[in-house]
């Protein structure tokens, strides 16, 4: 069991690295979709949720916060999810703001960020793609201190 919960880490992670790329570049694709992400300035505790209408219909999802910088990306798996959407292709992934860190281009970058991070243009957010990268999107928000 512990093997195959590290596969699907794997296969999630993998998947992720595509839609966080596509999505830090700005890239359109066929295979992106349009997410709303609230709030817009968050702090750590605080509760995210994408949502999103245009979703694949009953379709498995993995949700992660990323840290981007250009293409490059790191991501948390504290804050891996697997939503499913709806019949309608409605999906929602929530969850609190974990602070965490991830290497990006051989860097240590931080959500929150900090000054260097900032100076840097990396931003944070939530990425959601199906494990086929067939559907996914992501979005970006600023961290703001308590």
């Amino acid at each position: 069991m512990r093997i195959n919960k590290i596969i699907a880490v794997l296969t999630s992670v993998c998947t992720l690295s595509l839609g966080a790329s596509l999505a830090a570049s700005a890239a359109p694709s066929a295979n992106t979709f349009h997410a709303t992400l609230t709030p817009s300035k968050i702090h750590v505790g605080q509760t995210y949720k994408i949502t999103s209408s245009h979703a694949r219909p009953s379709t498995t999802y993995n949700c992660v916060e990323i840290v981007t910088k250009g293409t490059a990306y790191g991501y948390s798996l504290g804050s891996l999810s697997n939503p499913v959407s709806t019949s309608s292709g409605h999906v929602t992934c929530k969850g609190p703001y974990l602070a965490f860190k991830a290497t990006v281009s051989g860097k240590t970058r931080h959500c929150p960020q900090t000054k260097a991070d900032l100076a840097a243009h990396v931003k944070c957010g939530i990425a959601v793609s199906t494990t086929d990268q067939s559907s996914y999107t992501s979005a970006f928000f600023t961290s703001v201190k308590k």
